[in-house]
């Protein structure tokens, strides 16, 4: 199943995947030394807040990112009208039916 040649390998996915499993192994690595001779809840406090302040400049650069492709790309098409369920269960809408 691998490594046939009936489907190249995506050199973006392959990097993406080694990026990924390094990320792991770095993870794995901080959390042990940073765990030695702590309690569980200093240890978890660590990681989230390591991990709170390293999400919000990659999630800027994606919003830019995409800020950016999508104005490449022109306007959207309008979305067609989709009806949402309210917690009761009845049909609610967006917008006002067609022709009110």
């Amino acid at each position: 199943m691998l490594f046939t040649d009936s489907v190249p390998a995506d050199a973006l996915g392959v990097v993406a995947a080694a990026v990924a499993m390094a990320m792991s192994a770095l993870g794995y690595v901080l959390a042990k030394s940073w765990s030695a001779g702590a309690g569980v809840l200093a240890s978890a406090s660590r990681q989230l807040l390591g991990g709170g302040l390293l999400l919000p400049p990659f999630a800027v650069a994606a919003s830019r990112w995409r800020a950016s492709s999508s104005a490449a790309r022109g306007p959207r098409p309008p979305r067609a009208r989709v009806a949402r369920m309210a917690v009761d269960g009845a049909p609610r809408h967006d917008s006002p039916p067609a022709g009110s």
